[in-house]
């Protein structure tokens, strides 16, 4: 069966236009929305994008408390090297 004698999922009174990759829903022109030159419904589409924005921001969020972890270990014998190297450098 082709697209065209098919019908959308959303409004049965349209001819389908393309299908939905996750779903494998039938889709008109209207409800159908490109997305990395996939075709996707809104349904299946909110997903994708809430899943990896989810993503996303939990690896933000890990680099971020391995950096701040790196700081609150690295930062305290910086500033005693520091202050060692100009003690050094006044006292001769």
């Amino acid at each position: 069966m082709s697209l065209k004698q098919s019908h959308c999922a959303n409004h049965p009174d349209r001819y389908g236009h393309a299908i939905c990759m996750s779903c494998r829903k039938t889709l008109c022109q209207e409800c159908a929305t490109e997305w990395d030159g996939i075709f996707h419904c809104a349904a299946c589409l909110a997903a994708r994008r809430s899943s990896s924005s989810t993503r996303g921001a939990g690896l933000g969020l890990l680099v971020v408390a391995i950096a701040s972890a790196l700081l609150f270990w690295a930062g305290p014998r910086l500033l005693v090297w520091g202050c060692t190297l100009l003690q050094r450098s006044v006292g001769s």
